[in-house]
């Protein structure tokens, strides 16, 4: 009889266990899908997986190994074999630079070049300064 309770327990703790897992693990969902950051991109596959992967560690050990990268802050992601950098290049040629490397890279498709360099902005200050200051002119003449 001891027996059969004891084993009772047993059976009736490990569902319990199953189910806390279960209901965890469905919120865990929720919770995820409620975020309000972009769906992340995934590779097709457990191979496209593996592969993106390799290209991915190749590519940030080229550009850890250039010396004209060192200043920058880049991070580096892969899906389906395109790359896509992130972050900031000292200089307008260090980007052009990270890009060359990336694609340097065995089974590197494409790159997508996202990197920011700092100053870029002030162009467009200076434009959106001088077009503004010719809209005032052009009505105070008026």
């Amino acid at each position: 009889m001891n027996q059969k309770i004891s084993n009772r327990n047993k059976l009736s703790g490990s569902l319990m266990a199953i189910g806390v897992v279960f209901i965890l693990g469905m919120g865990t969902a929720v919770a995820e899908n409620n975020d309000a950051s972009p769906p992340q991109p995934h590779s097709d596959g457990v191979v496209a997986t593996i592969d993106d992967t390799a290209i991915t560690a190749k590519v940030k050990a080229k550009l850890m190994n250039d010396h004209r990268l060192k200043k920058s802050d880049i991070s580096v992601m892969t899906t389906n074999g395109v790359v896509t950098l992130e972050g900031t290049a000292t200089t307008t040629k260090a980007k052009s630079e990270a890009e060359r490397v990336a694609k340097s890279v065995e089974g590197v498709k494409s790159v997508d070049n996202n990197l920011k360099v700092p100053g870029d902005n002030k162009y467009v200050a200076k434009a959106e300064r001088a077009v503004s200051d010719s809209w005032i002119t052009t009505k105070v003449k008026s």
